[in-house]
């Protein structure tokens, strides 16, 4: 019994010993399986941390790093080797170790700082790079031993955002400093954008206008317009169009607008105010308006000389050759009373048309001022204060056209106040800037101011004042401020005026400087003779003019030739120096004869056959500066059509 019991405890034991060794085997199979994995699984990891495109490194709590891999320090050009030893300091730039290593020793103690947050590196030849990094803890038996560090080169988005804040930043001087106003608006037309010029000629503060819509600033009577255009400028087109828009102030002014839609649905417009350029527009128009009336005119003028030549020449050899004091005398001299009216209405015309140019003289205005303002003043209860400049510019006028300038604008003073009243007459130095928005050229001039007390011109009215025979009086009407603007233009000068209603009026004219004074020509007429001898001849396309103006010369003693235009002048004048040996004494040719050889043309020739003849040059209207300027043309004096026998004797006496 005892025998069986350890035959069988021996066997158990073997069993027991079997399988033990069989659990053995099995766990070193399982052990060497999990050795397998393990390395496989570390070795996958490293290969997969070293190909990673992330820089990641470990370090204990004192920032010394532990771990690193493949892309850390090819991030800092380093080699592996280079790379051991090292701590976060070394690879800080020194503008950012103060930050990285505070957050480094906080968050090692347990403190809540930022996990992910930009800093500077310092790579190994000292150029410098933006970081990303994102920081875990390294936690063993409850305490943090240090930290895993992911770190991302951001180098080039940081450029990328510095260079759109610079960008941005220039964009904004650009906007900022931008002449015109520059407004950013959504949609529904509220504004979210405005530069400072955009305010200023708004009259609100940036803070105001990003509390408005763009129909805010739009005059309730254009509304409708307005709103259709502004459908125009949402549509996605770019449109530059006209628009009356209204300041804070409740003043309305005239803007041109560009705007286009931007890619982020909003709407982009350049306000651009055109108050003067509207002006210049106005007053381009006006004159040439003026000047296409004024070529009518000027035509009509032509015409109407020759005949009143004709009529003018008549009376005064009329009047000449009828006794004085004797019923027909009387008659005769209100005839010429009425021609003399009718010679100065052609002179309107003339001096608005292109051809009236103003025959100049150099003076001092002061006291030419003061005589023609007194005497149209004369008779009339309004007074007149004198304001002028002792030191005055002398100026280059027309004395004749000037007066009748000064003539209208004070004789409109006197109409606006019938009962009495003042005129203030203001003369002074004035420079002209590139910044006028007058139609003048920079420069010195004198500039003289008409004020009067009347009721003033109404807006409506202002822009027509100086169109020919427009009046608002029935019983005043002419080409008074037409002549005087044309007047004025012919002078190189403006006249302006400004005014309203129940203020009164303000007319401004300018007068160019001129470089110097000149001194005034004395004549002697003491040489003049009563009556006369020699030879005349006389070029003229009109056969009424030849017939008076021989008759006159007759009168006075000549002996007369005529000719129809410049060839058949040059040819007499050519065969009287061959068959008597002695030129005429004068010619006087018309300056433009039509389809013919005109007294320009012909004072050439003449000059070439006998450089020392005296010519006059004669006309009724010009569409050049001859009649201004003729002895640069080899002239030796005018005569102004329509002539009277007086005029005809008085110029050749001088020249003969």
């Amino acid at each position: 019994m005892t025998g069986n019991v350890k035959v069988e405890a021996k066997e158990q034991l073997l069993k027991e010993r079997n399988r033990l060794r069989k659990r053995l085997r099995e766990v070193e199979t399982a052990l060497n399986q999990s050795e397998k994995q393990l390395d496989y699984m570390e070795k996958h990891y490293k290969e997969l941390v070293e190909k990673a495109g992330i820089a990641i490194l470990t370090d204990d709590e004192k920032g010394d790093i532990k771990y690193f891999n493949k892309r850390l320090y090819e991030l800092f050009g380093h080699t592996a080797d280079e790379m051991k030893g090292k701590s976060i300091q070394s690879i800080v730039h020194p503008d950012s170790i103060e930050k990285v290593m505070t957050f480094h020793k906080e968050r090692v103690q347990g403190k809540r700082v930022p996990s992910k947050y930009e800093f500077k590196g310092i790579r190994k030849d000292g150029s410098t790079m933006y970081l990303e990094v994102d920081v875990v803890e390294l936690v063993e038996g409850g305490d943090i031993v240090g930290t895993r560090s992911y770190l991302w080169d951001v180098t080039e988005r940081r450029q990328a955002e510095e260079a759109l804040r610079k960008s941005e930043s220039r964009y904004r001087i650009l906007i900022e400093q931008a002449s015109d106003g520059i407004f950013i608006a959504d949609m529904q037309g509220n504004c979210v954008d405005v530069n400072k010029n955009g305010c200023t000629m708004m009259g609100y503060t940036r803070e105001e206008i990003l509390r408005l819509s763009l129909m805010d600033m739009i005059p309730e009577d254009n509304l409708r317009t307005n709103l259709k255009r502004l459908k125009e400028l949402t549509s996605g087109k770019e449109v530059v169009k006209e628009y009356l828009l209204k300041r804070k102030d409740g003043s309305v002014f005239p803007a041109e607008i560009s705007a286009k839609l931007l890619p982020d649905k909003r709407l982009l417009g350049f306000v651009r105010d055109i108050t003067e350029r509207k002006r210049m527009e106005e007053e381009l128009l006006k004159i040439q308006k003026l000047e296409s009336i004024g070529m009518l005119a000027g035509g009509i003028a032509h015409d109407f000389n020759n005949i009143l030549t004709g009529v003018m020449g008549n009376i005064s050899l009329a009047k000449l050759l009828t006794e004085a004091g004797s019923a027909a005398y009387e008659k005769i001299e209100l005839a010429e009373k009425a021609s003399l009216r009718a010679k100065d209405l052609v002179n309107q015309f003339i001096t608005f048309s292109r051809g009236g140019k103003p025959i100049k003289e150099t003076k001092n205005i002061a006291e030419f001022l003061e005589d023609t303002v007194n005497f149209a003043l004369s008779g009339s209860r309004v007074k007149c204060d004198f304001s002028i400049n002792t030191d005055l510019l002398p100026v280059e006028i027309d004395a004749g056209q000037v007066r009748q300038v000064f003539n209208n604008i004070v004789i409109n003073a006197k109409d606006v106040m019938p009962k009495g009243g003042r005129l203030e007459v203001r003369a002074e130095n004035h420079k002209i800037g590139n910044d006028t928005a007058l139609p003048l050229e920079t420069g010195d001039y004198v500039r003289i101011s008409f004020k009067d007390q009347g009721p003033g011109i109404s807006q409506n009215h202002l822009p027509r004042i100086f169109d020919p025979y427009f009046t608002t009086r029935e019983k005043r009407r002419g080409m008074g401020l037409s002549a005087a603007y044309s007047i004025m233009k012919n002078h190189d000068g403006c006249i302006h005026v400004e005014s309203e209603k129940g203020k009164g009026t303000v007319f401004q004219v300018y007068f160019p400087a001129a470089e110097k004074e000149d001194q005034d020509e004395t004549s002697d007429d003491s040489m003049e003779p009563s009556r006369f001898k020699g030879k005349i001849l006389v070029m003229d396309d009109e056969f009424m003019v030849r017939e008076v103006a021989g008759e006159m010369l007759e009168f006075l003693g000549f002996d007369v030739t005529f000719a129809e235009d410049g060839a058949e002048a040059i040819e007499k004048y050519k065969k009287e120096l061959e068959e008597s040996n002695l030129p005429f004494d004068a010619v006087i040719m018309d300056l433009t004869i039509p389809d013919g050889m005109g007294g320009l043309e012909c004072i050439e020739k003449l000059l070439e056959i006998d450089p020392s003849v005296k010519a006059l040059v004669s006309s009724g209207y010009s569409h050049d500066s001859v009649m201004s300027n003729f002895h640069q043309y080899g002239f030796k004096g005018i005569v102004h059509k329509p002539y009277k026998t007086q005029d005809l004797k008085e110029i050749l006496g001088k020249i003969l």
